[in-house]
């Protein structure tokens, strides 16, 4: 009989997305200072507390980290998002339902501006999982990673 053999955290680090702990080796909840070999660009918000934006490229994909304080609240996915093996990016948004295998808490329906004209796209939030997904023309868009129970 084969026994399931689950790989300390540090080992699955680096192969894509993991639920509420990482986007490949970019973790929730770590100091963003870690990362600066990939930083490509940061764009700083006034608010009471200090969010920041920094755009990183990896293995020649863009990767957004949303950090308050210096810590990796989110990790913003609009070019490519491997789960399980799976493109996330441009899936149908009805297979990425049987692959996850959990119901939306909730969606609401936003206007993003394009180059020619927006789009309406639908932003589902998946509480148990801590992702945000958008979805337009039933393909998904972007995938934001956090951790469940932040904001």
């Amino acid at each position: 009989m084969v026994k399931n053999i689950v790989m300390p955290i540090n080992d699955r680090i680096g192969k894509g997305l993991l639920l509420n702990i990482s986007y490949d080796e970019f973790v929730l909840g770590t100091r963003v200072t870690l990362y600066k070999k990939y930083f490509t660009e940061s764009i700083g918000f006034d608010e009471p507390e200090k969010w920041e934006c920094l755009s990183c490229i990896k293995n020649k994909v863009e990767i957004e980290l949303w950090c308050r304080n210096e810590i990796i609240e989110n990790i913003c996915c609009r070019q490519s998002c491997i789960f399980k093996g799976h493109e996330l990016i441009k899936m149908k948004y009805t297979l990425f339902l049987k692959l996850i295998q959990e119901i939306p808490v909730g969606y609401e329906k936003v206007y993003v501006p394009g180059k020619l004209k927006g789009q309406n796209q639908y932003v589902y939030d998946f509480e148990q999982s801590g992702l945000q997904v958008w979805v337009w023309r039933n393909l998904i868009r972007t995938v934001i990673i956090g951790k469940t129970g932040t904001e």
